[in-house]
């Protein structure tokens, strides 16, 4: 069992939600694994010599992840490095019906690891939710701008979820997989040393 925290950026909430799914997912394939929301005391003294692994979500705003997300990427990026880690950006655009719109996500991504020099061994862009009940009245009225271009719901009584869940699931498992065979494989090489070093006594 490794345990893996998912460290997460919300402003509307469906990042959280996002963040908690993964977490759900990594239990399941036998980690410890618990979301974490980066303003909290506990994110920001988590002890990383309990992690084996880690993910951060944040989601898109006007083509930025929250300033949080950058804070704490950069602070931490030596540990994030040394560690199997996972990216997942979120935002309306990866559920566009726009070839560009999509691609500028994936963009925007590789962008903010870059920005702060991590290099996650994963990187996925995943749909978020038109939260038009918890926009401001600036904001709903931009967001439904948009979303009329796109095609989607101008409804703004209620939110309109895009998220593909089975897709954060098979996303969260894959990677559980990843991180227990590069738990495995780190093992192995070690009783390999302990072998070698042994022989030459």
């Amino acid at each position: 069992m490794c345990t893996i925290p998912v460290f997460y950026a919300t402003t509307h909430g469906q990042t959280r939600r996002i963040a908690e799914r993964i977490a759900e997912a990594l239990r399941r394939e036998g980690h410890a694994s618990f979301p974490l929301d980066l303003t909290s005391e506990t994110a920001r003294h988590f002890d990383w010599r309990r992690a084996s692994a880690a993910v951060l979500s944040a989601s898109l705003h006007t083509g930025r992840h929250q300033s949080s997300a950058v804070h704490f990427a950069r602070t931490h990026v030596d540990r994030l490095n040394a560690i199997p880690t996972w990216f997942v950006s979120v935002s309306l655009s990866a559920a566009s019906a726009h070839a560009e719109e999509r691609s500028a996500a994936e963009r925007l991504a590789r962008e903010f690891v870059e920005s702060v020099g991590w290099a996650p061994g994963r990187v996925s862009c995943v749909a978020g939710m038109l939260a038009y009940t918890r926009y401001s009245f600036v904001t709903r009225w931009f967001m439904r701008r948009i979303a009329r271009k796109e095609g989607a719901s101008t409804d703004t009584s209620r939110d309109h979820e895009f998220t593909d869940w089975s897709a954060v699931a098979l996303l969260s498992r894959q990677f559980g997989r990843e991180v227990w065979n590069r738990v495995q494989a780190r093992g192995v090489r070690s009783r390999e040393e302990r072998w070698a070093n042994d022989s030459r006594r």
